[in-house]
C-alpha cells in the first residue's frame, strides 16, 4: 500500500570475477577468519544472479560506502559508464535492467573489499568493480552477503538478497514461530522470535519535474519503506537543498511523522524565486526510524525562463 502526503512550502531558496576461494590480506591479525569469510561468502554467491541497476562496465571501477552511498571523494572522475566511475574501456559487461551470473569478493589491503561482477556465469575476465571503502579495517563480520548487498545497492541489485526480501523473511519466520513463542514465555534477547525493530528499509529522492524555471514550484519528493511491526513510530524525513556545495535559505528542513508499516510518498513542495540563480541542484532526502537512517541525493535543473 502506498500513502501520499503533501506539504507545500512557500519560503524563499536563494564484476564479477569467478568467487575466490581465497582472499588476499595483509599480515594482520584476524587474516584466517578473514579468509574463512570470504571463502564462505564466495561459496554463497555462486550461482546467485544480480539485476544491475546502471551499465556496467568492462574495467569499470565505481567507489561506494558499506551503507551503500557513493562515496563522497573517490571516483570523481567522469567515465563512459556514468557518474562515480572510471572507465579503461567503453564495452558495457552489464546493461542496466539486465540479469548477470558472476559475484566474485576480494578483501584489498587493510580497509577494501573490492567486488566484482560479471554476466554469464563463472566469467572470469574484465569484470566490473565494485570498491567498498571502510574508515576502519575490514572484519570478518563485514563478510556477509547481506552486508555485501547493503553495500552495492546503488549499482546492483542481488537476488535473494533485496532489503524487501530480507524483511519478508524475518516477518514469516516470526509470524510462523509466534504461536509457539506465546506458550513458552518472553523469547531470550537472541531468540529468532525476538521482535523486529522498527526501521526504515528503502528510500528513494526524487525532484519533480527535473528541470525548472524560476517562478515554478518543484516538489521535493521521499518515497520510503517504513518497517513497523508493532503498530505507530516516529519517521523523520529531513530534506537539504544545495547550489554548488551552498545550503539554501530555510534549508535543511525536518519534520516528524507518525508511520505504520508500509509504503509512504511524501512531497514538499518549494516554490522557486523569479530571480534564482540558474544551474546543477542537489536535494538530499534522509528518513530515519528507530535509529536507522537511509539518505538519496538526486539533481534537478534550474533554468532560464
Amino acid at each position: 500500500m502506498k500513502i501520499w502526503i503533501n506539504r507545500t512550502a512557500g519560503g524563499v531558496l536563494c564484476c564479477a570475477l569467478l568467487a575466490m576461494a581465497a582472499t588476499v590480506v595483509d599480515a594482520k591479525p584476524g587474516k584466517e577468519d578473514l579468509k574463512e569469510a570470504a571463502k564462505s561468502l564466495n561459496e554463497t554467491f555462486k550461482g546467485t544472479s544480480f539485476t544491475a541497476k546502471v551499465n556496467l562496465s568492462r574495467y569499470g571501477h565505481h567507489y561506494v560506502m558499506p551503507n551503500g552511498e557513493p562515496h563522497p571523494s573517490k571516483g570523481k572522475k567522469q567515465g563512459r559508464g556514468g557518474e562515480g566511475a572510471i572507465q579503461f574501456d567503453s564495452g558495457i559487461k552489464v546493461h542496466a535492467g539486465e540479469v548477470g551470473y558472476t559475484i566474485g569478493v576480494h578483501v584489498k589491503g587493510k580497509d577494501q573489499v573490492m567486488v566484482f561482477f560479471n554476466k554469464k556465469p563463472n566469467a572470469k575476465l574484465n569484470p566490473a568493480t565494485a570498491h567498498v571503502l571502510y574508515d576502519r579495517p575490514v572484519t570478518a563480520d563485514d563478510l556477509t552477503p547481506e552486508k555485501i548487498a547493503v553495500a552495492v545497492q546503488s549499482l546492483v541489485e542481488i537476488k535473494g538478497y533485496e532489503p524487501s526480501a530480507q524483511v519478508a523473511a524475518a516477518f514469516d519466520e516470526a509470524l510462523a514461530s509466534g504461536s509457539e513463542a506465546s506458550t513458552t514465555g518472553q523469547p531470550a534477547p537472541d531468540s529468532p522470535t525476538a521482535p523486529m525493530a522498527p526501521t526504515v528499509i528503502s528510500v528513494e529522492a526524487r525532484a519533480e519535474p527535473p528541470t525548472v524555471h524560476g517562478g515554478e514550484e518543484v516538489a521535493l519528493v521521499l518515497e520510503y519503506e517504513v518497517a513497523a511491526p508493532s503498530g505507530s513510530v516516529t519517521a523523520v524525513e529531513t530534506r537539504s537543498l544545495s547550489l554548488d556545495g551552498r545550503m539554501m535559505p530555510t534549508y535543511p528542513v525536518h519534520e516528524e511523522i507518525q508511520r505504520q508499516q508500509g509504503v509512504f510518498i511524501s512531497s514538499y513542495r518549494q516554490m522557486l524565486p523569479r530571480t534564482v540563480a540558474t544551474g546543477s541542484y542537489v536535494f538530499k532526502g534522509e528518513v530515519c526510524v528507530g535509529g536507522d537512517c537511509i539518505s538519496r541525493s538526486v539533481h534537478f535543473e534550474v533554468v532560464r525562463p
